[in-house]
């Protein structure tokens, strides 16, 4: 007995069906041109409907939950739209959308140089934030990030700057 024949006799013992296509609709086997047949083997009915196959997957498995990369410890500071913070228009990002508009949306943004824009980071005691904006130059490979608060700069005071976990999703 072969090795496959083996293998297929066990698959058809336990009740695994050697066919992905139910019986009645599978074409017929042919052999292969070299004068060997193709190897037999034991038909095993297909399952009706899902109840004789078992309970439904989806109530048994849980989708599991995003997992947070643990990344590198960086800086992370705050800012807001004043245009002493920014320039002389202070609501359009480097990737020229309204962030005022977006973050009064509810999406969270921030700046960074050392991520692509669009990137979504997540910030430890922060949440997950899209990259829209840039820093100052001077701030390139450092890792820093700046978190957008909208006009509440009492809020940017209070988060000042924390040293924290910030890894790309």
């Amino acid at each position: 007995m072969t090795i496959f024949s083996t293998i297929l006799a066990t698959l058809v013992f336990i009740g695994v069906s050697a066919s992905p296509v139910p019986l009645d609709q599978a074409p017929a086997r042919q052999s292969l041109g070299d004068g060997g047949a193709t190897p037999a083997f034991t038909p095993v009915p297909v399952a009706e409907s899902a109840s004789e196959v078992g309970p439904d997957l989806s109530e048994i498995v849980k989708p599991a939950p995003k997992p947070k990369a643990i990344g590198r410890k960086v800086t992370v500071t705050a800012y807001t739209s004043e245009p002493r913070q920014t320039d002389s228009t202070p609501c359009i990002s480097a990737d020229n959308s309204d962030i005022c508009v977006k973050y009064a949306a509810g999406e969270k943004i921030c700046a960074t140089n050392d991520h692509p824009m669009h990137a979504k980071l997540h910030i430890e005691g922060y949440g997950e934030c899209t990259v829209r904006d840039r820093m100052n130059k001077r701030y390139t490979g450092t890792g820093r990030v700046d978190i957008y608060l909208g006009m509440d700069t009492p809020a940017a005071r209070v988060w000042g700057a924390k040293f924290v976990n910030v890894s790309r999703i």
